[in-house]
């Protein structure tokens, strides 16, 4: 808690407005120039600070140096619930739910800010080891009088349930959970900057509209410079990109979004995912320069990095590039950079989406997409419908159509993954390249449902050969040759014959017949 004895009185306003809008480097800054003389109370504000900066360790190093009794005093229970954080963001969870039960007893009585806080914490502790009943039940103890702690509830609430693969209901507790903000007398920027992030990433990965409006909204009334917030900042323009390109097909607006993350990112492991995402954007847009161009730029910065001290979300990185990699057809790349990642060692759970359904799925598509770019083909259909199926389930359509379009190129015929690419892309903007990319794919498919005749009569079309030339290789009259060619035109989506030969060959619907084939 702040405590105005620890610094001076116009200092405590300075630093408490510095730590609720997530300003923590500030807040450090501004407690080391008081001369207050409380050397605890000070240590006390400089580890919350610390602690908001997943920094556990100069948080115990902060208060190591001083001794407290196991009491009920204010002082006592906010350092043990200090460094009871610092454990339990340091992996030592068992010795943090020990500290922090202790904290809610004690506290149990006369700080019911602190008691609430410490039920935050136990619901941490539980997320990290995947009990989620548990870490519910915590976080149900958490007083409806505690102000931002009660908001922070809710915020935890839609951890809980994104754990559960319950996004709607995860959406509507990040919601909740800045609603609650507002009515609060103080005010946490940090929370409502994950809140953001959080529902940003949802409303791409489900194509919610309206969570994204609400998104967008908020972001533009946040004060963002707080050096605390640049990681949700950069998450929440990652999102607005993929958002912008894949769902609206707006490719100018993605740009600027990935560009926007790119100059906030919090690291360069950060910097060079927003690299990869611009690669991405101009892959799909078809400026393989610019695609190119950034790509090498990610993997500049990648080759400089230590994969082992990568943390967090960070640890995506050889992933994110490897897909790229695969994607611009240098397989042999993507896959040592894809050993890198599988080389690295597991980082704690409360940190990251470890053991996480949906880190998993992605693990799976980028594996996919090295092996299709390696010409292993039954292998990368098998990998993507892995992927598909466990994104399908889940609901995150943006991963499980992507796996679903690779899916259709390699096997036109399977109308049950081509009922989801439907159903899907119906919601999206036809600028968007997930939906402007389907009419060819269905071209392709068409290629696969014809029937011999047909398969030769486009044989003959493809050679250059004219309606008499085909009626006399056929042996048939030029009246049936044009019954034959006309449905054609439907299936094939095109007005002429140029138009047909020119798709045929263009979507490849033949191009595993053309194998031997010399025309007559």
């Amino acid at each position: 808690m702040l405590d105005a004895k620890s610094v001076g009185r116009s200092d405590l306003v300075d630093v408490t407005h510095a730590l609720v809008r997530g300003d923590f480097e500030q807040c450090l800054e501004l407690i080391g120039r008081t001369q207050s003389g409380n050397g605890l109370g000070e240590a006390l504000l400089r580890a919350r600070a610390l602690l908001r900066l997943s920094k556990p360790q100069q948080v115990l190093d902060e208060l190591c140096g001083f001794a407290v009794e196991d009491d009920s005093s204010e002082t006592s229970l906010t350092m043990r619930l200090l460094r009871g954080g610092a454990l339990l963001r340091l992996g030592e969870i068992d010795r943090a739910l020990d500290i922090m039960r202790t904290v809610e007893r004690d506290a149990e009585r006369n700080d019911l800010a602190i008691r609430s806080e410490a039920a935050l914490n136990i619901a941490l502790a539980h997320y990290a080891r995947r009990d989620l009943a548990a870490a519910q039940e915590a976080l149900d103890r958490v007083d409806s009088s505690a102000d931002v702690a009660h908001a922070r509830a809710f915020e935890y609430r839609g951890w809980v349930a994104s754990g559960n693969a319950e996004f709607e209901r995860a959406t509507a507790m990040f919601i909740a959970a800045l609603r609650r903000l507002e009515s609060c007398t103080g005010y946490d920027g940090f929370l409502e900057a994950n809140c953001l992030q959080a529902l940003g990433f949802l409303a791409v990965e489900r194509f919610d509209r309206g969570t994204w409006r609400f998104v967008t909204d908020r972001r533009e009334g946040l004060r963002w410079s707080a050096q605390g917030l640049a990681y949700p900042q950069f998450l929440v323009a990652m999102s607005g990109a993929a958002f912008a390109f894949d769902v609206e097909g707006e490719p100018i607006k993605a740009a600027a979004e990935a560009r926007l993350a790119e100059s906030v990112a919090p690291s360069p492991a950060y910097r060079a995912q927003a690299l990869c995402m611009r690669a991405s954007i101009a892959r799909h847009a078809g400026e393989s320069v610019g695609q190119q161009d950034h790509l090498h730029a990610a993997i500049e910065i990648f080759s400089k990095l230590d994969p082992q001290a990568l943390n967090d979300d960070e640890r995506l990185l050889p992933l994110v590039v490897a897909e790229e990699l695969a994607n611009a057809g240098r397989s042999a790349e993507a896959r040592r950079v894809l050993d890198v990642y599988e080389s690295i060692a597991v980082t704690s759970p409360l940190l990251a989406i470890t053991d996480d359904i949906r880190r998993h799925g992605y693990e799976r598509l980028v594996m996919a997409q090295v092996l299709d770019a390696e010409r292993n083909g039954s292998e990368a259909l098998r990998t993507y419908r892995e992927a598909f199926e466990l994104f399908r389930r889940i609901g995150y359509v943006r991963r499980s159509v992507t796996a679903a379009l690779r899916i259709v190129k390699m096997m036109p015929e399977d109308q049950y993954v081509w009922g989801h690419v439907d159903i899907v892309t119906a919601n999206l903007a036809e600028s968007s390249w997930i939906r402007s990319g389907v009419p060819a794919l269905r071209r392709r498919a068409a290629g696969h449902r014809l029937t011999a005749v047909q398969r030769e009569y486009l044989r003959l079309l493809c050679a250059g050969k004219s309606n008499p030339e085909i009626a006399r290789i056929r042996n048939r009259s030029v009246h049936t040759v044009r019954n034959q060619i006309v449905p054609l035109f439907e299936m094939f989506g095109v007005q002429s014959r140029s138009e047909l030969v020119a798709e045929c060959i263009r979507s490849g619907a033949l191009e595993e017949h053309f194998q031997g084939f010399t025309a007559s």
